[in-house]
């Protein structure tokens, strides 16, 4: 989308996304499959995409989990959006993140400053402090 939008300034988000759109669904298809990726959607397949073990807690004082729509959307000259989504979230609790977020998206509902596939997305976090 972004080389699409990148060639054509005045292709929207939308038009975008449909040029896009048969790619997307072939990818979608392939979720939970060896040549895709692991979604967490609690399919039976699902299981097979998880990596579990034990990790020691000893010096863990808090433990993250986002939904990708909670991910700090980034510009290109930005880098590790994971990494800043945690720092907010650990420095100032999920509601900040959530937030800032939501300011960024709200910002650039066209999509061209913070590349993304939609304007908004569910957003879905746990923050738990031990």
């Amino acid at each position: 989308m972004i080389r699409l939008r990148e060639k054509n300034k005045e292709l929207s988000v939308k038009e975008a996304r449909e040029k896009v759109s048969d790619l997307l669904k072939a990818n979608r298809a392939k979720y939970n499959t060896d040549e895709g990726y692991g979604i967490i959607d609690g399919s039976e397949e699902a299981l097979n995409h998880l990596d579990y073990g034990k990790v020691s807690l000893k010096r863990v004082q808090k433990i993250l989990l986002l939904s990708d729509g909670l991910l700090l959307p980034v510009d290109h000259g930005e880098k590790d959006a994971w990494a800043k989504s945690a720092a907010i979230a650990f420095e100032k609790g999920l509601d900040k993140l959530l937030e800032e977020v939501e300011k960024r998206e709200a910002d650039d509902p066209d999509c061209v400053r913070y590349p993304r596939l939609k304007p908004k997305d569910d957003k879905t976090g746990i923050l738990l402090e031990l």
